[in-house]
């Protein structure tokens, strides 16, 4: 009579699956031993309460927006009229790349001395903004 070894095999291989796990949990202590010292502090582990991973970035103060439009206003005044007395001309604006102030140049100079000043340009600029001036209702004060 031949023994059919492969049923006994598979006989003892499914007894195995089978309990291997219980025997192993068996194995296992009740409750683990708690740890020594602190463990080390893992880059991509995020636990709970943890503070935000990227750099938080400081808000800074912006200065005025008329400020900065003030600035630019002086800075390029300045480059255009580097050789000269602080005065512009309508050549010296159109030299220095200026083209909307050497195209209205003749409104611009309302004394009509040749020469434009910075406080002339700031004046034309202000009356054609559609933004109303916010120096000007601070300066003007209305009493009904």
């Amino acid at each position: 009579m031949k023994k059919n070894y492969h049923r006994s095999f598979g006989f003892i291989v499914s007894t195995f699956v089978v309990f291997a796990p219980v025997i192993s949990a068996h194995a296992l202590p009740v409750r683990p031993a708690p740890m020594q010292g602190t463990m080390p502090r893992q880059q991509n582990v995020v636990r709970i309460g943890d503070g935000p991973r990227f750099p938080v970035q400081k808000q800074v103060a912006q200065p005025p927006v008329q400020d900065t439009i003030d600035a630019r206003l002086q800075a390029r005044f300045d480059a255009a009229t580097a050789r000269s007395n602080h005065l512009l001309t309508a050549k010296t604006a159109e030299a220095a790349s200026w083209g909307f102030v050497s195209s209205h140049f003749a409104e611009i100079d309302r004394n009509a001395d040749g020469y434009a000043t910075l406080a002339e340009i700031s004046a034309f600029l202000e009356a054609r903004s559609p933004a109303k001036n916010k120096r000007a209702e601070k300066a003007v004060q209305v009493v009904e």
